[in-house]
């Protein structure tokens, strides 16, 4: 049965490599054209580590887009700043030490310390604490389906209404892409976006929801909002690439 399961697991992550190579391939060429005449911007919500600039860059390379990294987790922060100094410097790369939220103000940041005993590829968080965990959020009830949320062990971030920001990036830029990666901070975010009206702003959103990773009580409620919200995004010029 366990290799069965390990053979399922591997598929998958052959599966979904070779999606993202293929789909992300074919938008960079669409938008080519475009950001040879002026630079674009990419903003990477969701950062962590730099796992998201190391596939994208690949293809919205740091010679037609900027690139703007927001990552909460102080400890994910420190290690951006030593791995990116370069570019930082260069004004190729700005790191946001903050969560991309539809507010500004501060959240506790869940999931740096709790521990679950499920082990699976769709599990960020695993059996041991983990500091740069990507499966980190805002949402108390994200991740509901591997562990409980611990309060006391959640530690405070700043965050930023994100809406405002894009919006001010249109002054500088006319061709922006979004990857958002937020932990089920996506739903109050893009409803944000969509009340302001910058969801029209980007070229291409990448975003990975999380539903599946809530609790039964929660999921119906969570796969609800992004039928509404992929609905809403039909009737836009808006391309949305779901990112699992």
């Amino acid at each position: 049965m366990m290799s069965v399961l390990n053979f399922y697991n591997r598929f998958l992550r052959k599966l979904r490599k070779t999606f993202k190579h293929v789909v992300v391939s074919y938008d960079s060429m669409v938008l080519g054209s475009k950001v040879k005449s002026k630079k674009g911007l990419f903003i990477d919500c969701g950062t962590n580590l730099g796992q998201g600039f190391s596939h994208f860059s690949k293809y919205f390379n740091l010679s037609n887009y900027d690139y703007v990294m927001i990552e909460p987790n102080p400890n994910c922060v420190s290690i951006l700043q030593e791995k990116y100094a370069d570019n930082i410097k260069n004004n190729q790369i700005c790191i946001i030490p903050k969560a991309a939220t539809s507010k500004n103000g501060s959240l506790k940041l869940y999931g740096l310390s709790e521990k679950s005993e499920i082990d699976s590829i769709y599990n960020p968080t695993g059996s041991e604490i983990n500091s740069y965990s990507q499966g980190a959020s805002v949402l108390k009830e994200h991740n509901s389906l591997f562990y409980a949320s611990d309060d006391q062990s959640a530690i405070v971030v700043e965050t930023f209404k994100f809406s405002d920001y894009l919006i001010k990036q249109t002054d500088k830029y006319e061709t922006i892409v979004i990857k958002i990666d937020i932990e089920g901070a996506e739903y109050e975010l893009i409803q944000d976006m969509i009340e302001t009206n910058s969801i029209l702003i980007p070229k291409i959103i990448y975003a990975e929801f999380h539903s599946h990773f809530m609790d039964i009580n929660s999921r119906d409620k969570y796969k609800n909002i992004e039928s509404s919200f992929l609905n809403y995004l039909k009737n836009t010029d808006v391309k949305f690439r779901p990112w699992n």
